[in-house]
Parts: structure tokens; C-alpha cells; sequence
């Protein structure tokens, strides 16, 4: 790929080395990438159809 037309990637870290050591040791490693774009999301407003367990994200469970 090149040029505008970029992949999407979604994450949560808990930190800024957290992000940091993705960034480096995981995409970094992936052959063919040049560079990476940042954009950092401080706060979610609202993830719906999310729930948080134990301090993470999970999917609700399927209805029944």
C-alpha cells in the first residue's frame, strides 16, 4: 500500500511506553513498514455495545 489509502489499526494501551513498545517491537517488525501515523484517543465518550470487566473491554454476551 502507498500513499493516502492507509490501514486502521485500534488499540488501548495503558501507557505511553505500553504504546511505545507496540509501536516499536510489533509494527516496527513487520517488514515493508516505513512509517506510522499516531493519533492518540485520551478518552472514549461512549463505546456502545461494550461492557468492562476487570478494566478492560469486553463484547457483551450473545442474547439468549
Amino acid at each position: 500500500m502507498t500513499g493516502t489509502a492507509n490501514p486502521l489499526t485500534v488499540m488501548i494501551c495503558k501507557d505511553t511506553d505500553a504504546l511505545y513498545t507496540y509501536l516499536t517491537e510489533r509494527i516496527g517488525a513487520v517488514d515493508g513498514v516505513g512509517q506510522v501515523e499516531v493519533i492518540p484517543a485520551l478518552r472514549s465518550v461512549k463505546r456502545a455495545g461494550m461492557l468492562v470487566e476487570d478494566g478492560r473491554l469486553v463484547d457483551p454476551p450473545p442474547a439468549p
